[in-house]
């Protein structure tokens, strides 16, 4: 090792350039690494930056493996997005940004599991409320004197946001908390599973990178449930399940890793069958077939990337908007798990213990010591999740356990070079402090050079002995650190600058359960049928695990997801009209009688309804919508009466032939339903006459046994 690998300063560099020509080359500068929380930018030698990129997914986030898979250039910032949420930042962590520009990160927030939900919704409320106020502020034209909260949000939107950008991000802020601790273990749980289920991809002649899709739906729990009723790997709702699965009180094949991933297969083979683009079919696999055909129409693209930024259905919410680029940053990650993760903790055979001689920033620290953060802390489970994720200094005199790739000697005279470079005389001081299990006031006011009536007083308590674990107090702010060195002086300059050596950069808090990604349960790998369903219902679960799902109820997989007819009432007030619908059904659901859409279309009494053709409808008693739901509520329960006594078992391509047409192809040659045949051959209709030599798929079914179908009672 050289004899002096540290320059003698670090230089912050605000500007989203690279680092200046004559500061890089004062300083011998190669490389300029970004800080993970975006905010600005560290220049460093070629020795210590390379440390640095092991410590921060965020550098090489826009690195990823090849594949087949496209990637549309308007979704590489919700690719780096995703690529933190799962790779850099745990379920301790998370994010405030805007909701629809994933570039635009306003900060870091750091978790605590242990409080209460109370204190934990309390905090996220007042977080997101703070930066909206700011934002309204800079949006009425404020510019002096700012805050550190304003400095964040003007800094991400730039001294030249409008007003009408800034007033708008105030209603687009949103909470995201980090998944790398679930996506670990998500890995960690693939291995049994994942060789057979890639063999079950490659008969499918499906891209194997698909197999990543768990990780995004479940974190690869097979007992996943979620609060809407899906189950399982795959995450597939009870309805779009049967077409493939037993699903009933007695079994949930949804819960058989290798059922469920045949039928995953199937349902994306389908996907793609009909959208001929893999990010259309796996958007489809969240947001449904037909969801997907509505916004490729109502937009004149197949362009996923341009869907995602223009599209506004009212169901494509923030979920289907981001499930394909979580996908593709949940494929690079498990391609390449070690580049992220790093290697697993050594035995403690091979392991040293060195001091800390100084207060240091913990990226500083793992950086110089080229040991990459994740596997100090999981070696390290006694210092506080503070130290990691940057609210607090790694303590002086503090023990450290680090592998054995460096020596005892070695790993000390590095530390001593950093000390006297990057190191504080004392902790940062902070605004908060969090109550932990046995503390009281005494305890605290003591700690904090203070007094409990002062406590009391600052945090309002109407009671000094009602203390919860979890409770966030305001606390006396303690003195300022003193950097040791050049380098710790440009450090704190940074931070000073955005607040960060202060509590408003690290407020404790936990995400609620309503803030999207539930997090499963990663202790259970399988689960019992659920209870609560009926012999003959494909009903939602109750009492159920949350699954780490991207999704929340307002854009979950619909119940129709595989059907690709939409359903939808057009701007115009008209409908497409769909095999098995009659007037009749369609009066009943608009409370209306068929003469009078009979009188609304022109329709003489002899005339017919044409399947495919366009019909106005009357919307005076019942809304569209309501229309809607009752129009998909009679083509689920027709099609689950059909599930109830057959299976898809695969799917094949036909030829045409002279003579063939869609009824004789359904009704006779493979004895279908017309519907399930067009089902998987959307864009013709029934009176279209098929070409010769060109091909058209057919699903294969089999019937069950008996005693698995469903009867209804009576």
């Amino acid at each position: 090792m050289k004899a002096s690998i540290f320059p003698a300063s670090v230089v912050f560099n605000d500007s989203p350039e690279s680092c200046p020509p004559s500061q890089a080359s004062s300083l011998n500068l190669s490389v300029c690494a970004i800080v993970p929380d975006n905010l600005m930018r560290l220049c460093l030698t070629p020795i210590f930056a390379a440390a640095a990129l092991v410590a921060s997914v965020a550098i090489i986030a826009g690195e990823s493996p090849s594949t087949p898979l496209p990637r549309p250039v308007a979704l590489e910032p919700a690719i780096e997005f995703w690529t933190r949420i799962y790779g850099e930042l745990d379920s301790a962590s998370g994010l405030i940004h805007d909701e629809q520009r994933l570039d635009v990160i306003y900060r870091i927030l750091y978790l605590n599991p242990a409080a209460a939900p109370s204190l934990q919704n309390r905090a996220i409320k007042g977080v997101r409320n703070s930066y909206r106020k700011a934002l309204l502020a800079l949006a009425s034209g404020k510019r002096s004197n700012l805050n550190p909260i304003e400095k964040r949000a003007l800094k991400a939107w730039g001294e030249q946001a409008s007003k009408t950008e800034l007033t708008e991000a105030a209603e687009r802020l949103r909470f995201q908390r980090g998944q790398r601790d679930r996506f670990e273990q998500g890995l960690k749980r693939s291995k049994r599973w994942r060789k057979r289920i890639r063999a079950i991809f490659r008969q499918q002649d499906l891209p194997l990178e698909l197999t990543a899709l768990p990780h995004v739906e479940s974190s690869y729990n097979p007992k996943a449930r979620s609060k809407v009723g899906a189950a399982g790997l795959w995450q597939f709702m009870p309805a779009t399940a049967r077409r493939y699965l037993r699903v009933d009180a007695e079994v949930d094949e949804r819960l058989d890793p290798y059922r469920s991933s045949q039928a995953a297969a199937l349902f994306l083979k389908q996907n793609h069958a009909i959208l001929k683009s893999w990010p259309l079919a796996i958007t489809a696999y969240n947001h449904g077939i037909s969801g997907v055909r509505r916004a490729m129409r109502e937009t004149g693209t197949d362009d996923l990337g341009e869907i995602v930024m223009s599209y506004k259905g009212e169901r494509f919410g923030f979920a289907s908007r981001n499930f394909y680029a979580a996908f593709l940053a949940a494929s690079d990650i498990a391609a390449d798990p070690g580049r992220y993760f790093g290697p697993s903790a050594p035995d403690p055979a091979t392991l040293e213990t060195v001091v800390i001689p100084a207060y240091l920033p913990v990226k500083i620290l793992a950086a110089g010591l080229g040991i990459d953060k994740g596997l100090l802390r999981r070696l390290n489970p006694n210092i506080h999740h503070g130290v990691w994720n940057g609210v607090l200094f790694m303590p002086k005199e503090q023990a450290l356990r680090i592998p054995r790739h460096l020596t005892k000697a070695e790993a000390t005279r590095i530390l001593k070079q950093l000390a006297q470079h990057y190191g504080f005389s004392t902790q940062k001081p902070y605004r908060r402090y969090e109550v932990h299990n046995g503390d009281s006031l005494s305890v605290i006011a003591e700690r904090h050079d203070s007094t409990v009536s002062r406590l009391v007083a600052m945090n309002r308590l109407s009671n000094a002995h009602a203390l919860k674990a979890g409770l966030i107090l305001q606390v006396p702010m303690g003195p300022m650190p003193k950097p040791l060195g050049t380098g710790a002086a440009a450090i704190m300059e940074a931070e000073l600058a955005i607040g960060g050596l202060y509590g408003d950069k690290g407020t404790v808090i936990t995400i609620a359960q309503t803030d999207l990604m539930e997090l499963p349960e990663a202790d259970k790998d399988m689960a019992e049928p659920d209870s609560t369903l009926d012999r003959c219902t494909p009903g939602s679960a109750a009492n159920v695990d949350d699954a780490a799902i991207l999704s929340d109820s307002k854009d979950s997989q619909p119940d129709l997801a595989a059907d690709p007819v939409d359903y939808g009432v057009a701007a115009d007030g008209t409908i497409e009209i769909q095999i098995t619908e009659t007037l009749g059904h369609y009066a009943d659901w608009l409370d209306l009688v068929s003469t009078d859409l009979r009188q609304l279309n022109n329709m003489g009494k002899k005339k017919r309804l044409i399947v495919g053709h366009r019909l106005k409808l009357d919307f005076r008693h019942v809304r569209p919508k309501r229309f809607e739901q009752r129009r998909v509520a009679h083509h689920q329960a027709r099609q689950l009466r059909y599930f109830d006594r057959y299976r898809i078992a695969g799917v094949r391509e036909h030829r045409i032939k002279s003579g063939d047409n869609l009824w004789l192809l359904a009704e006779k040659r493979y004895r279908i339903p017309m519907w399930l045949l067009r089902q998987y051959n959307p864009d013709i209709d029934v009176d279209t006459v098929l070409a010769l030599d060109d091909i058209i798929h057919v699903p294969l079914v089999e019937e069950l046994p008996p005693k698995q179908r469903c009867i209804p009672a009576g």
